[in-house]
């Protein structure tokens, strides 16, 4: 991931050169609101893997 992403167009563009750069906390909630809602396992879920 980071391969690609300094390796793109727009990392390397004069544009981004002074941009703010974001903290680990901000580019990964960042990309969480990104992916949308994500469902959470329900208990039963947890309780057959936990049989296996």
């Amino acid at each position: 991931m980071l391969k690609a992403m300094f390796e793109s167009d727009f990392f390397k563009a004069d544009s981004a050169r002074f941009a703010r750069i974001k903290s680990p906390a901000e580019m990964v909630i960042g990309t969480m609101r990104l992916a949308g809602p994500v469902e959470i396992p329900s208990q039963e879920t947890y309780m057959a893997d936990a049989a296996c």
